[in-house]
């Protein structure tokens, strides 16, 4: 931690805070990533430390290839150190834990007695498996997230505004930020450079780190965001514990309810196939629309340029009433099947930064 307070030190000409100079007017990109990362992982180790005595718990596994109990340790133990007491062939295979019958992060400990089993992209249980798209789609706004703070040049600041909830016939996973840019219009060579940051994470297999925080260490992580520090009580509000739900992955903060996949090695062919811009009355925002598949699957060129296609379509999932219509169309289609407002945070997170847009 003395190292990366040194470095903020050197960034920033202003107050000194927790060890690091955070209250400078404008941050580089680059800056504002590694603060976050900072006081998250600063965070992270402070919560770790809480564990004073450890204490054993019984996890037990229901799935294949047969049942067993494992003796873990209790706030400390997750899924994914229990996957490493199973075939290797589950290690490939499980995006996602449940535990007690609930959806389950990877990097989430575990805290009594349970009952373990893992989700895949080929389950056999239905709502398994719309959890487990979900949170699949719901991975990809984030990593998309990821890669657009990271594709500009330092004098471009970067300002990432919300992602809707997972709508998964809508063609393509979405994440809306403001740029210093006007009426942008990225060509094809700009588009397949927005997707290598995330590209060159997949075969890293990059997890997903979760941490609940207090919201006063939530707004101080966002400070440089408006909209992110917009939205911490609301969503503080919305959990039980009135916390916020952080995930990392490499050096990226961003906020989600979750649950996310395991890690960026189930995903492939992570790819931008459009930006559309948009009036808001916070000024021009720009909606950046993925595509990617799950590993599990093979998909020939022909169809992943189909699915490409149909993704370059805006998408007008979360989007205000008055945008959300189509061309000379008076009748808001918000209530297409496709665009039904889900329950995840995402959705939560974009109707509230958008309320100024309206």
């Amino acid at each position: 931690m003395v190292k990366k307070a040194t470095i903020f030190m050197k960034f920033v000409n202003g107050q000194v805070s927790r060890g690091y100079c955070v209250n400078r007017i404008t941050l580089t990109n680059r800056e504002v990533i590694a603060k976050r990362n900072a006081l998250f992982s600063e965070e992270q180790e402070r919560q770790a430390a809480l564990v004073r005595r450890v204490e054993k718990i019984r996890v037990k596994y229901t799935g294949i290839p047969k049942e067993c109990t494992m003796v873990m340790n209790k706030s400390i133990s997750t899924p994914a150190d229990c996957l490493r007491h199973l075939p290797e062939r589950m290690l490939q295979l499980s995006v996602l834990a449940y535990v007690n019958g609930e959806p389950w992060d990877m990097s989430k400990p575990l805290e009594e007695d349970c009952e373990l089993n893992f989700a895949h992209f080929k389950d056999f249980d239905p709502r398994k498996l719309l959890t487990v798209n979900k949170a699949f789609w719901r991975s990809c706004s984030y990593l998309l997230g990821f890669a657009i703070e990271r594709s500009f040049k330092e004098d471009h600041r970067v300002l990432l505004h919300s992602w809707p909830a997972p709508q998964i016939k809508s063609g393509s996973f979405v994440y809306d930020a403001v740029l210093p840019l006007e009426n942008w219009e990225p060509n094809d060579r700009e588009l397949r450079a927005l997707g290598n940051p995330v590209r060159k994470l997949q075969p890293e297999k990059a997890s997903f780190e979760r941490l609940e925080v207090e919201p006063a260490l939530a707004k101080e992580i966002f400070e440089d965001n408006p909209y992110k520090h917009s939205v911490v009580d609301s969503f503080a509000e919305s959990t039980e514990n009135k916390k916020v739900i952080l995930y990392r992955c490499k050096d990226h903060v961003d906020i989600s309810r979750g649950p996310m996949i395991g890690n960026t090695g189930f995903i492939r062919d992570f790819g931008v196939a459009s930006v559309h811009a948009f009036e808001t009355g916070i000024g021009l925002v720009y909606r950046f629309q993925g595509i990617a598949y799950p590993s599990a699957f093979t998909m020939s060129p022909f169809a992943l340029g189909v699915l490409r296609d149909r993704a370059k379509i805006m998408n007008t999932t979360g989007l205000p009433n008055e945008l959300n219509r189509a061309p000379g169309d008076s009748k808001s289609e918000s209530t297409t099947e496709a665009e039904v407002p889900d329950t995840d945070d995402e959705n939560e997170q974009t109707t509230q930064a958008h309320k100024a847009a309206q």
